[in-house]
């Protein structure tokens, strides 16, 4: 270890003379380009200091920017004793092998066009380790996380203090999911109230906390349970493109910021319905990393995921456009299909089976059927009886409010007509218990979840997701993405990357990516 150190300040105080470096050392390094994805070689564990301290605030405002030498040399001066992270973060850093040993491989796949497997310990750095490769290339990245606090600490910590010693200025934005931003439509219509659901803060109150929180995130804010149900839309509740409102859009304007940045931090369930929408949310980036990648699967199969809930389909029948404008014997039949064919869904399997959280649907569901029929006159009932308000085009509230109803019931129809049929053979169908109560409608109404009281079919979620998404990644993720790098402390089983690779490396495009594994020893 003190070998490595003391090469690294040798290389930092002389002159940049040497060809860049190549990337991860070799010794360090299980490299298989060119080779098949299995069998996996044995990865290489290196030991590692203690974790990563936080930045020191004077030294921070204190430390100059350096030269823009490491961007074509070795990032691991980067880390060394006396280079820009330690001046960064204070008499506390410790230069950490493993660390430095990332970087270099997360270089070597940006600058090679591969992608890269890592498993780095808890506690190595990892954040660092693929930031400021990023950065000190001049990247354009989506960087993915499952969890928030993970999403907090790079947007919060390390994206701030990394600006400070970065040999270029870039950008940064943070993209969450529709539903995490105030809506301006909402917040119009309860303007008109005295006080607002739940905390009942005055409206005046609310405009003032939104002037010192320009983003409109409901976190920042910290609107919570009903007040926050109030201020946001679901999926169905959003006017979207159509919307009067669209230039003062929260989430359009955080999408905009986000074309524009550089870094993009997002989760794990943002990126796979990005990938499912051919990037219809953010344009898609030539570099992506996905930080805790053992996780990042469940989502990709949730976005591709069909589900349909008990609740759906009575928030549709009673939205306020569908009430408006269909047959209430035509919404009646409807509720009265749902109601039929959930119950059959309850009944379905022995006592055994539903017991269990979870158990497999009938193989053909006529009754869906007949209920996607029902869904689909309700769409040409609309689409035939309602009259668009005369020279009010698209971004008028009504108009679009009635489109939007169109769309909604168009998507239910078809997605019930899909469960419906024969289970295809690529794909899965199943039952299970709901857990969070499904939020839909318009209004802020939504669906009642699991409440004591609640009959066992309202309980119950009819899912369809595919068996396995090798063919999907390999078309959306490895074979569209010029570099990705995929990350966690927990990649391997016995020290081989062999379950990882069973389960994700296998759908990389061959020949094109690099594993390293090592573990901190925290002191």
């Amino acid at each position: 270890m003190s070998d490595f150190l003391e090469q690294l300040t040798r290389r930092l105080r002389r002159k940049q003379a040497e060809e860049p470096a190549r990337g991860a050392v070799e010794s360090s390094e299980v490299d298989i380009a060119g080779a098949p994805p299995s069998p996996v070689a044995p990865p290489v564990r290196l030991p590692t200091p203690a974790p990563e301290p936080a930045v020191a605030p004077s030294l921070a405002a204190a430390v100059p920017r350096p030269q823009a030498r490491a961007e074509h040399g070795d990032i691991a001066l980067v880390f060394a004793p006396d280079g820009p992270v330690a001046h960064l973060l204070g008499d506390t850093y410790r230069p950490r092998q493993g660390q430095a040993l990332m970087a270099r491989l997360v270089k070597r796949a940006l600058d090679g066009g591969q992608h890269a497997f890592i498993e780095a310990g808890t506690g190595s750095g990892k954040s660092f380790a693929y930031l400021i490769p990023l950065i000190w290339t001049g990247s354009r990245a989506f960087v993915s996380t499952a969890n928030k606090t993970l999403q907090n600490q790079l947007w919060e910590k390390d994206i701030p203090a990394l600006r400070c010693i970065a040999p270029r200025p870039f950008t940064a934005a943070l993209l969450k999911g529709r539903g995490n931003y105030v809506c301006q439509v909402k917040l119009k219509e309860l303007s008109q109230q005295l006080t607002l659901p739940g905390l009942g803060p005055s409206i005046g109150d609310l405009v003032a906390r939104l002037e010192q929180t320009p983003s409109g995130d409901v976190e920042e804010l910290r609107l919570f349970g009903e007040l926050r149900d109030a201020l946001t839309v679901g999926q169905h509740d959003c006017l979207g493109r159509r919307c009067p409102m669209l230039s003062r859009c929260y989430y359009e304007l955080a999408r905009i910021q986000a074309e524009k940045a550089d870094i993009v931090v997002l989760n794990h369930a943002l990126l796979a319905f990005n990938m499912v929408l051919d990037g219809q949310i953010v344009e898609p980036r030539d570099v992506i990393v996905i930080d805790e990648a053992q996780d990042f699967v469940h989502y990709v199969v949730g976005a591709l995921r069909l589900r349909l809930e008990y609740d759906q389909v009575p928030a549709f029948v009673n939205d306020t456009v569908v009430m408006r404008n269909a047959d209430d014997k035509l919404r009646g039949r409807t509720m009265q299909a749902n109601h039929e064919l959930f119950t059959h869904l309850a009944q379905s399997g022995d006592q055994q089976q539903q017991n269990e959280h979870r158990w497999a649907s009938p193989d053909e569901l006529p009754l869906a059927g007949k209920l996607a029929g029902h869904v689909n006159s309700i769409c040409k009932q609309l689409m035939k009886r309602y009259p668009p308000v005369p020279g009010g085009g698209e971004r008028n509230e009504e108009n679009a409010r009635h489109q939007t109803a169109i769309e909604w019931a168009g998507q239910l129809a078809d997605a019930i007509l899909s469960l419906s049929r024969a289970v295809p053979e690529d794909k899965v169908r199943y039952c299970e218990k709901s857990s969070p109560p499904f939020r839909g409608g318009r209004g802020g109404r939504k669906g009642p979840g699991k409440r004591p009281g609640k009959k066992k079919e309202a309980h119950i979620v009819l899912c369809q997701e595919p068996v396995e998404v090798a063919d999907f990644l390999r078309e959306s993720l490895w074979g569209a993405t010029k570099t990705v790098v995929c990350t966690s402390a927990t990649l391997t089983v016995n020290q081989r990357f062999d379950y990882f690779d069973n389960g994700t490396l296998r759908w990389c495009v061959c020949g094109r990516y690099h594993l390293l594994s090592f573990q901190s020893a925290l002191a």
